[in-house]
């Protein structure tokens, strides 16, 4: 009633979440940070069962895409920077994009699973001319950027995870995230309230200052801060202040 977006898989794995049940103040930093890859389900289901249908093309195919099928059906189908099936999948399923997006929509099951199984021995000579390996690390190729540091991410725009942190933008062997989060917060409305924060980079604009890329590290380990807003946690975590204290006496 409020956004009239089409339903997607990232609302369905939203909704799953909530669903199983009340959730603690720390619980609520997880599906904040979750990555699964709800889209990788029936998109990888089909290209296994394509390639069990017809293994003369998987043989006919790339020399890299047995192994890669197998690391795809281990996979748990998060987009976790320590997963190489994510980056495999990224590739193909960009190269394969709107055959994967209407997988319930064209009757010729045939046509498509030859058009996917091509797609998956592109993805693994992609990967191999460009990295020399298969079994690349999400980690290592997709990364949040800050200045002259580079740390690695987790989540995706592939597959639609809640966790969204974007990869389209590619540089150097990398693809660097240009969109996400752009402000984070949670709270506890007890006495006092409690609040956890995430600002993706840091603090400050200036690259001198020491806060202009101080919370990538936290976005980069799927993690938060203490947000400080009562008077006296803000004068003990403070590092320094500027201008005048005034207390008002009523005589």
């Amino acid at each position: 009633w409020l956004i009239r977006d089409p339903d997607s898989r990232r609302a369905q794995r939203t909704r799953e979440l909530f669903d199983r049940g009340p959730r603690s103040f720390l619980d609520m930093q997880s599906p904040l940070f979750d990555h699964a890859v709800p889209e990788a389900e029936p998109a990888v289901d089909f290209l296994l069962e394509a390639a069990a249908d017809h293994p003369k093309l998987v043989r006919a195919g790339h020399a890299d895409l047995p192994a890669a099928l197998d690391d795809l059906a281990e996979w748990d189908q998060t987009a976790s920077a320590d997963s190489t099936a994510m980056t495999w999948y990224h590739i193909w399923n960009n190269l394969n994009a709107r055959l994967v997006k209407r997988l319930d929509r064209i009757p010729d099951k045939e046509l498509l699973q030859a058009t996917a199984i091509r797609a998956a021995s592109d993805a693994s000579r992609l990967l191999v001319n460009t990295y020399q390996t298969a079994f690349v690390p999400w980690g290592d190729v997709h990364v949040l950027r800050r200045g002259d540091r580079d740390l690695p991410l987790s989540g995706a725009g592939t597959g639609d995870p809640i966790f969204r942190s974007g990869d389209t933008a590619y540089t150097d062997g990398k693809w660097v995230a240009d969109f996400g989060y752009a402000y984070a917060m949670i709270v506890q409305f007890t006495d006092p309230p409690a609040s956890i924060s995430l600002v993706p980079f840091g603090a400050s604009d200036r690259p001198e200052s020491p806060h202009f890329s101080d919370q990538m590290t936290l976005l980069s380990e799927r993690r938060m801060k203490i947000l400080h807003t009562a008077r006296n946690d803000v004068f003990r975590s403070a590092v320094s202040a500027r201008g005048t204290l005034l207390e008002f006496v009523d005589h």
